[in-house]
């Protein structure tokens, strides 16, 4: 099975992955795709027990089911959102900058990179373009 958090080099040879930072990335990267999956569970549960006590006519636990959900649902959301908060450069201190180039397959894929020390850290987040 094929590494899903493997890096994708920056198109531009110059530049070099940032290690420590990467390493940082990469398991934010796997700790919110944990609670993606958690959250995604227990929205499916809390949507079939709202459905299943609806059928019941018991209200209150449908009504306390679909609460359940939409909160879940909320975190989902915000999850889905967030990134590391590190945009500072390991080496100098400045703020990086985020671009997103073009990749093999006709992906963009989002980096945050120094110009000054050429360091690239890839963000794990792509778009079809």
């Amino acid at each position: 099975m094929a590494d899903i958090y493997q890096i994708i080099p920056y198109p531009d040879m110059a530049y070099q992955v940032d290690e420590p930072a990467q390493s940082r990335v990469r398991e934010f990267a796997r700790h919110k795709d944990r609670w993606l999956k958690r959250t995604f569970i227990g929205m499916s549960v809390a949507f079939g027990l709202a459905i299943t006590l609806g059928f019941a006519h018991w209200g209150t636990g449908a009504l306390t089911g679909l609460l359940a959900f939409l909160a879940l649902f909320a975190f989902e959301v915000v999850l889905v959102f967030s990134t590391p908060r590190d945009r500072a450069c390991a080496k100098c201190g400045k703020r990086l900058k985020t671009v997103w180039p073009e990749t093999s397959g006709g992906f963009a894929a989002e980096y945050r990179i120094c110009r000054q020390c050429r360091l690239f850290r890839y963000m794990f987040r792509t778009s079809r373009r």
